[in-house]
């Protein structure tokens, strides 16, 4: 499964809050979205996040989880980066 995030972060020194969203999509095309928050300061992260469903096999996922992240810059105001979850998820229907 690989991934995309936007990130959205105030613009001011010594402030390295973070929040954003991302859409993962698994090799079937499968995909599942990802709302987080936490800390970045450019190198490293680390915060907490939410799955908020998808589609196909993921449209009923809920979870939440904690992350720890590693970037590197790439061009202009793109990162690169690998990190780790570690949470749980549930199908909503399990819920009930």
């Amino acid at each position: 499964m690989e991934g995309r995030c936007v990130s959205m972060s105030p613009i001011e020194p010594g402030n390295d809050l973070t929040a954003g969203y991302c859409t993962h999509v698994d090799a079937e095309g499968d995909k599942l979205f990802e709302w987080y928050k936490g800390m970045f300061n450019g190198q490293t992260g680390r915060g907490t996040g939410r799955l908020l469903g998808g589609t196909g096999k993921y449209q009923s996922v809920k979870g939440n989880h904690t992350y720890s992240y590693q970037s590197e810059k790439i061009q202009g105001d793109a990162f690169n980066g690998t990190g780790l979850k570690l949470g749980r998820y549930w199908y909503a229907a399990d819920e009930l």
